[in-house]
């Protein structure tokens, strides 16, 4: 479960990120590039705990 949590980050990291440099946008990628990058491993890592804080 933990494993798929950074899975499907990853997922709609490169889903999100493909398309706009494909496009050519700079600022929306680099604003999506910042987003996809610490903000969204945070989340990931903070999900994990509370899995892992929960399981006896």
């Amino acid at each position: 479960m933990r494993t798929a949590i950074f899975v499907a980050k990853r997922g709609i990291a490169t889903a999100v990120l493909v398309p706009l440099y494909s496009a050519g946008p700079v600022t929306p990628l680099g604003i999506a590039a910042l987003l996809s990058g610490a903000p969204a491993a945070g989340t990931c890592i903070h999900l994990c705990w509370r899995i892992l804080r929960e399981d006896p």
